[in-house]
């Protein structure tokens, strides 16, 4: 399971996707919605482990409009082709 979002940095920056300065503290999830969303989908998901799964889920958030971010489901995104267990 993976609890802080700093972890997932480097997933999201190689993907292309804006992090804050300080991910393991309070940031704007309006700034940083795609990260955001990444944490969501990712953080406290007993079994998930870093790799292949976070880069491809990752590769596709980095994808989406702002105005998708904040508005898709969790069934839109599988739609898209992220892994949500």
């Amino acid at each position: 399971m993976i609890c802080f979002p700093g972890l997932l940095v480097r997933y999201a920056t190689d993907a292309g996707i804006k992090v804050p300065e300080e991910p393991d503290k309070t940031w704007d999830i309006r700034t940083f919605a795609h990260f955001h969303l990444l944490c969501v989908i990712t953080l406290d998901r007993p079994g998930f482990q870093l790799g292949d799964t976070c880069v491809h889920n990752a590769k596709i958030i980095a994808t989406l409009s702002k105005k998708e971010v904040q508005k898709l489901s969790v069934a839109e995104l599988r739609e898209k082709g992220c892994v949500i267990d």
